[in-house]
């Protein structure tokens, strides 16, 4: 049986499913402990580009520091780089 890696933003959702794996049958289930979140307040964002997606009116967060992740988006308009997610 392969091990499974699960993670999401604040560790929450990874508890739900963790568990609901184990009682599917999955043995070696790991999750990230506290999330993408703590692990960029815990670690930086040496390990990590760009901002973290969320779903709420926030629409991303910072890894780590507010300026210590690189930049990955691009405007769709005029390619200048941007972390901006829009839902047209």
């Amino acid at each position: 049986e392969e091990p499974v890696m699960i993670y999401c933003t604040g560790g929450i959702r990874c508890e739900f499913v963790g568990a609901m794996l184990k009682k599917e049958g999955f043995q070696d289930v790991c999750k990230l402990r506290g999330g993408v979140q703590h692990y960029g307040n815990s670690l930086g964002a040496r390990h990590w580009d760009g901002r973290l997606f969320v779903f709420d009116r926030r629409d991303s967060i910072a890894v780590g520091k507010y300026d210590e992740a690189s930049v990955v988006g691009r405007c769709h308009v005029c390619g200048k780089p941007c972390e901006d997610v829009w839902n047209c």
